[in-house]
């Protein structure tokens, strides 16, 4: 074993990611390092990174159209950039699963928007929009669930949360379609 494979081995999380890789992959090895290490670190390391560069950079963009800043000048992509790393900075010293968590809800949701905005599209034109929409609802029950349940969101208890849920959900899906439909016959 090479001493970054005895590292992990020996690191509390990363020894779990480390069994894992280890065991799903096996011993293959290119040059002596091995394969499931890479894909781990692929993983691990550069795919957080450029998921957090490509939320900067949205970040910025959005403010910039939000206020007309214009972005050319290097100096107004300064501006806007750099309190957006300091919240970065401040956001990076919580509990990194914590972070994780408001992350993939997050991204959860914004499936679940762009699955709706999807459904309006084709509806609209006339198109296959139950392809969308079966999705959307899913995407919305899932998000609202874990925002109901969730100890860092409201921490519902589950008899209480399902039932709010379906209610939620079903009352978004019913507004929609009577939206997406007096729409179309205007």
């Amino acid at each position: 074993m090479t001493g970054l494979q005895q590292m992990l081995a020996q690191a509390g999380q990363a020894g779990v990611v480390y069994d894992i890789c280890v065991k799903t992959i096996g011993p293959l090895q290119l040059k002596g390092i091995s394969l499931g290490l890479l894909f781990v670190m692929f993983g691990g390391i550069v795919c957080p990174i450029t998921s957090g560069d490509t939320a900067f950079r949205a970040s910025r963009l959005v403010l910039a159209d939000w206020f007309n800043i214009d972005q050319k000048p290097f100096l107004k992509r300064l501006r806007l950039s750099l309190p957006l790393l300091l919240a970065g900075v401040i956001i990076s010293q919580l509990p990194y699963d914590v972070i994780w968590r408001y992350f993939s809800w997050a991204n959860q949701t914004l499936a679940m928007i762009v699955l709706w905005a999807a459904t309006a599209y084709l509806y609209g034109k006339k198109q296959h929009y139950m392809l969308a929409l079966v999705p959307a609802i899913f995407m919305t029950a899932v998000s609202s669930t874990y925002f109901l349940i969730a100890p860092e969101c409201l921490h519902l208890s589950k008899a209480l949360a399902y039932p709010l849920d379906l209610v939620f959900t079903g009352s978004i899906s019913v507004y929609f379609i009577a939206k997406i439909r007096t729409q179309s016959r205007k």
